[in-house]
Protein backbone atom coordinates (compact mmCIF):
# COMPACT_ATOMS: atom_id res chain seq x y z
CA UNK A 1 0.00 0.00 0.00
CA UNK A 2 2.79 2.39 0.91
CA UNK A 3 4.48 1.84 -2.50
CA UNK A 4 1.37 3.06 -4.25
CA UNK A 5 1.63 6.42 -2.47
CA UNK A 6 5.39 6.91 -2.68
CA UNK A 7 6.37 7.74 -6.28
CA UNK A 8 9.85 6.13 -6.29
CA UNK A 9 8.84 2.61 -5.13
CA UNK A 10 5.83 2.85 -7.43
CA UNK A 11 8.12 3.63 -10.38
CA UNK A 12 10.39 0.70 -9.46
CA UNK A 13 7.39 -1.62 -9.21
CA UNK A 14 6.06 -0.41 -12.57
CA UNK A 15 9.48 -0.94 -14.20
CA UNK A 16 9.71 -4.43 -12.69
CA UNK A 17 6.21 -5.35 -13.89
CA UNK A 18 6.69 -3.89 -17.36
CA UNK A 19 9.98 -5.80 -17.70
CA UNK A 20 8.36 -9.19 -17.03
CA UNK A 21 7.90 -10.11 -20.72
CA UNK A 22 11.58 -9.37 -21.44
CA UNK A 23 12.74 -11.38 -18.42
CA UNK A 24 10.64 -14.36 -19.52
CA UNK A 25 11.84 -14.03 -23.13
CA UNK A 26 15.48 -13.90 -22.00
CA UNK A 27 14.99 -17.03 -19.86
CA UNK A 28 13.48 -18.85 -22.85
CA UNK A 29 16.34 -17.73 -25.11
CA UNK A 30 18.89 -19.20 -22.67
CA UNK A 31 16.93 -22.44 -22.39
CA UNK A 32 16.46 -22.69 -26.16
CA UNK A 33 20.14 -22.08 -26.83
CA UNK A 34 21.15 -24.75 -24.33
CA UNK A 35 18.69 -27.30 -25.72
CA UNK A 36 19.89 -26.55 -29.27
CA UNK A 37 23.49 -27.12 -28.10
CA UNK A 38 22.51 -30.45 -26.53
CA UNK A 39 20.74 -31.61 -29.69
CA UNK A 40 23.60 -30.42 -31.88
CA UNK A 41 26.09 -32.43 -29.80
CA UNK A 42 23.87 -35.52 -30.09
CA UNK A 43 23.51 -35.19 -33.86
CA UNK A 44 27.25 -34.65 -34.37
CA UNK A 45 28.25 -37.36 -31.88
CA UNK A 46 30.15 -34.85 -29.76
CA UNK A 47 30.39 -34.82 -25.97
CA UNK A 48 27.85 -32.63 -24.22
CA UNK A 49 29.30 -30.02 -21.82
CA UNK A 50 28.81 -31.17 -18.21
CA UNK A 51 27.07 -27.95 -17.16
CA UNK A 52 24.36 -28.66 -19.74
CA UNK A 53 24.15 -32.41 -19.21
CA UNK A 54 23.75 -32.14 -15.43
CA UNK A 55 21.21 -29.30 -15.47
CA UNK A 56 17.83 -30.49 -14.13
CA UNK A 57 15.96 -27.86 -16.15
CA UNK A 58 17.26 -29.34 -19.42
CA UNK A 59 16.73 -33.03 -18.51
CA UNK A 60 13.12 -33.30 -19.77
CA UNK A 61 14.07 -31.73 -23.10
CA UNK A 62 16.91 -34.20 -23.60
CA UNK A 63 14.62 -37.09 -22.66
CA UNK A 64 11.90 -35.96 -25.08
CA UNK A 65 14.40 -35.35 -27.87
CA UNK A 66 15.66 -38.92 -27.49
CA UNK A 67 12.05 -40.15 -27.45
CA UNK A 68 11.41 -38.26 -30.70
CA UNK A 69 14.50 -39.80 -32.33
CA UNK A 70 13.50 -43.30 -31.15
CA UNK A 71 9.78 -42.97 -31.93
CA UNK A 72 10.36 -41.69 -35.46
CA UNK A 73 13.60 -43.63 -36.09
CA UNK A 74 15.34 -40.47 -37.23
CA UNK A 75 18.65 -40.52 -39.04
CA UNK A 76 20.07 -37.04 -39.41
CA UNK A 77 21.87 -36.07 -42.59
CA UNK A 78 23.03 -32.69 -41.30
CA UNK A 79 22.97 -30.49 -38.26
CA UNK A 80 22.36 -26.79 -37.79
CA UNK A 81 23.57 -24.89 -40.80
CA UNK A 82 23.37 -21.38 -42.11
CA UNK A 83 21.21 -20.99 -45.17
CA UNK A 84 21.03 -17.90 -47.31
CA UNK A 85 19.39 -16.67 -50.47
CA UNK A 86 21.05 -13.57 -51.91
CA UNK A 87 18.30 -13.17 -54.50
CA UNK A 88 15.52 -13.14 -51.89
CA UNK A 89 17.65 -11.25 -49.36
CA UNK A 90 17.44 -13.51 -46.33
CA UNK A 91 19.70 -15.66 -44.20
CA UNK A 92 19.11 -17.81 -41.18
CA UNK A 93 19.76 -21.17 -39.61
CA UNK A 94 18.06 -24.42 -40.37
CA UNK A 95 18.35 -26.70 -37.36
CA UNK A 96 18.43 -30.04 -39.13
CA UNK A 97 17.83 -31.35 -42.57
CA UNK A 98 15.99 -34.64 -42.52
CA UNK A 99 14.96 -34.92 -46.18
CA UNK A 100 14.12 -32.43 -48.91
CA UNK A 101 10.41 -32.26 -49.72
CA UNK A 102 7.61 -29.72 -50.11
CA UNK A 103 6.65 -30.54 -46.53
CA UNK A 104 8.98 -30.19 -43.58
CA UNK A 105 8.48 -30.71 -39.88
CA UNK A 106 8.89 -28.61 -36.77
CA UNK A 107 9.79 -30.37 -33.56
CA UNK A 108 8.27 -28.61 -30.55
CA UNK A 109 10.00 -29.78 -27.38
CA UNK A 110 8.34 -29.01 -24.07
CA UNK A 111 9.08 -30.18 -20.50
CA UNK A 112 5.97 -32.38 -20.66
CA UNK A 113 6.70 -34.00 -24.04
CA UNK A 114 7.15 -33.26 -27.71
CA UNK A 115 4.97 -32.64 -30.72
CA UNK A 116 5.90 -32.90 -34.36
CA UNK A 117 4.11 -30.57 -36.74
CA UNK A 118 4.08 -30.85 -40.52
CA UNK A 119 4.91 -27.58 -42.24
CA UNK A 120 4.33 -26.89 -45.91
CA UNK A 121 7.41 -25.32 -47.42
CA UNK A 122 6.83 -25.28 -51.16
CA UNK A 123 6.89 -22.49 -53.72
CA UNK A 124 3.57 -20.94 -52.63
CA UNK A 125 4.71 -20.68 -49.00
CA UNK A 126 8.06 -19.26 -50.07
CA UNK A 127 6.28 -16.61 -52.13
CA UNK A 128 4.22 -15.57 -49.09
CA UNK A 129 7.37 -15.58 -46.94
CA UNK A 130 9.15 -13.18 -49.30
CA UNK A 131 6.07 -10.93 -49.40
CA UNK A 132 5.91 -10.78 -45.60
CA UNK A 133 9.64 -10.12 -45.57
CA UNK A 134 9.18 -7.10 -47.86
CA UNK A 135 6.32 -5.81 -45.69
CA UNK A 136 8.54 -6.13 -42.59
CA UNK A 137 11.36 -4.27 -44.34
CA UNK A 138 8.94 -1.51 -45.31
CA UNK A 139 7.53 -1.34 -41.78
CA UNK A 140 10.93 -1.01 -40.14
CA UNK A 141 12.45 1.29 -42.75
CA UNK A 142 10.73 3.19 -45.54
CA UNK A 143 7.39 3.54 -43.74
CA UNK A 144 9.00 6.01 -41.33
CA UNK A 145 9.34 8.54 -44.17
CA UNK A 146 6.01 8.01 -45.95
CA UNK A 147 4.10 10.71 -44.08
CA UNK A 148 5.77 14.10 -44.20
CA UNK A 149 5.32 17.14 -41.98
CA UNK A 150 2.00 18.94 -41.95
CA UNK A 151 1.52 21.47 -44.72
CA UNK A 152 0.45 25.04 -44.09
CA UNK A 153 -1.51 27.04 -46.64
CA UNK A 154 0.79 29.81 -47.88
CA UNK A 155 -1.62 32.63 -46.99
CA UNK A 156 -2.09 31.57 -43.28
CA UNK A 157 0.42 32.02 -40.52
CA UNK A 158 1.69 28.67 -39.13
CA UNK A 159 0.01 29.22 -35.74
CA UNK A 160 -3.44 29.64 -37.33
CA UNK A 161 -3.06 26.45 -39.36
CA UNK A 162 -2.25 24.39 -36.24
CA UNK A 163 -5.41 25.47 -34.43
Amino acid sequence: MRASRDPEPRKRAQRWLSGAPDRKKNERVKLGSAVHALIEAHILGQPVPEELLNNEEFAPYIEHFHAFVDDWQITFTASEMVVANDEAGYAGARVARLLTHDVGVVLHLRPEGYRLYPVRCGDAEFEVFTHVQRVAEFQTGASKAVVGTALTPPHLPRKAAAA
